[in-house]
């Protein structure tokens, strides 16, 4: 004879807060401030349980018997809290193109959970015969972090000269690239459209590239098409008449 049996229940608890926010502060004409900030918290209680047993008789010459019991509880609990606040300065300086920014930003997290485990497992052969295990474990964990970050960035507009000949480069990165189109409809509802396109009619588009890095100039070349003309017959469907 076998005889089996289980249960289990269990429940789950959440608690959220969210909030953001920002501003943005214009000092003057050359200059903004921004600020932005978001934070959260978070509670989560859990418990759960679950019991078995398992029963064996067997009735004969060798007579057997054996019952086994199980049962397991855990409970977690945890709170989250996490807080962000950064801000951005702009500022223009008098050259157009030529910007100074500066960032700042500092987090804040902190994790607290307390875990709880018990079980009791026991298996029963004779009246004398029993054997019990026995497991209680308790787990606390703590974990706060703290960042502060910090980035300026300059930034200068391209100079003229980059842009023109070097004693190296005898190509400058001064383009004209001019584009025409003519177009003409046919037929009723003006359903068929025949179109004659040039792109860069100078035959300017050149490909390539210049960066600079301190005092070292370099220039990447690549394959572009050039001047080039498209003619092209378009029939617009959706103005098709029902006869």
């Amino acid at each position: 004879m076998v005889n089996t049996s289980a249960g289990e229940e269990f429940s789950n608890e959440v608690f959220r807060q969210k909030l953001d926010g920002g501003f943005n502060l214009k000092l003057g004409t050359t200059a903004n401030l921004k600020v932005t900030m978001n934070g959260g918290l978070k509670n989560k209680t859990s418990n759960s349980g679950t019991f078995s047993s398992l029963l064996l008789n067997r009735e004969d010459s060798a007579a057997l018997l054996k019952e086994t019991k199980n049962f397991r509880y855990l409970s977690e609990e945890s709170k989250e809290q996490r807080f962000m606040i950064s801000g951005l300065y702009l500022k223009k300086l008098k050259k157009a193109g030529r910007t100074f920014t500066v960032g700042l930003m500092t987090s804040l997290e902190q994790l607290q959970m307390n875990a709880q485990l018990k079980s009791n497992t026991r298996v029963s052969k004779s009246e004398l015969d029993n054997e019990n295990e026995d497991i209680e474990q308790d787990k606390n964990t703590a974990v706060s972090n703290q960042g502060l970050y910090m980035n300026a960035t300059y930034s200068e507009p391209v100079s003229k000269s980059l842009l023109g000949k070097t004693a190296i480069f005898e190509e400058g990165l001064s383009r004209m690239i001019l584009n025409a189109s003519i177009s003409k409809v046919f037929c009723k509802e003006n359903a068929l459209k025949i179109s004659l396109s040039g792109s860069d009619l100078l035959n300017q588009n050149v490909g390539f590239t210049r960066n600079t890095s301190g005092n070292l100039i370099s220039q990447q070349r690549f394959t572009v098409i050039k001047r080039y003309f498209m003619l092209a017959l378009t029939y617009d469907l959706n103005k098709m008449t029902a006869q």
